[in-house]
């Protein structure tokens, strides 16, 4: 499996993942990802529709005549500038785009690049339609903005629940072994299990700060 990332001004990541013969872009933040396309993604698959992860989605989908793939409370991230938070931000320009081709509700979608599979787990907090993929053949996590290196993912947009994102990162913490591969959606690659005490020294801050019970 070939793995190819991009960082935008946003310093958010754009992934490039190819193997067997397929292909898939993971987010679409930066159109400098076009560098490393060596064979037509099948698909452009999108972690959640803040406006970081999708601000070249049009560019890309139209190089490459593929379907957006997204969680079902994206649809409206992808088409509302305010829902994508860049209705927030006067500097830069609104971004909409037109609804994915492909939704998936929950845990029910999977895809495959070539002979490898990834599965699905639906993590809301950060954002409505927060989702993660994994690959359990290649110990790989995408992981979208709910962890990071030594963080997690804000939860303070006012689509955000900070209960929801915390509890999530548990499960997920609690679900996957420590050897997983992590691409977040800003940072560096890093193995799960030398990240999961910074993670959650942050979670019980932020629980403790906001009366939470985990």
């Amino acid at each position: 499996m070939n793995i190819e990332r991009v960082i935008s001004h946003w310093t958010t990541n754009t992934y490039y993942i190819e193997s067997n013969g397929e292909s898939v872009i993971i987010d679409a933040s930066d159109i400098a990802i076009k560098e490393f396309v060596a064979i037509r993604p099948k698909n452009i698959i999108i972690t959640h529709g803040h406006v970081d992860h999708i601000e070249v989605l049009k560019d890309l989908r139209n190089e490459y005549q593929c379907d957006v793939v997204i969680q079902e409370e994206g649809q409206l991230m992808l088409t509302d500038p305010m829902m994508n938070t860049s209705g927030f931000f006067p500097q830069f320009k609104a971004i909409s785009c037109k609804e994915a081709e492909v939704v998936f509700k929950g845990e029910e979608f999977s895809f495959k690049i070539g002979e490898r599979e990834f599965k699905t787990i639906h993590t809301p907090g950060h954002s409505p339609d927060s989702s993660i993929f994994y690959c359990e053949e290649e110990k790989l996590l995408i992981a979208g903005d709910l962890i990071f290196e030594n963080s997690i993912g804000r939860s303070d947009f006012m689509h955000s629940n900070t209960e929801h994102h915390l509890k999530n990162v548990v499960k997920v913490l609690d679900f996957f072994d420590d050897d997983y591969t992590v691409l977040s959606g800003h940072g560096n690659p890093f193995v799960l299990g030398k990240a999961k005490k910074d993670i959650m020294s942050v979670v019980n801050w932020v629980a403790n700060q906001e009366q939470i019970i985990l």
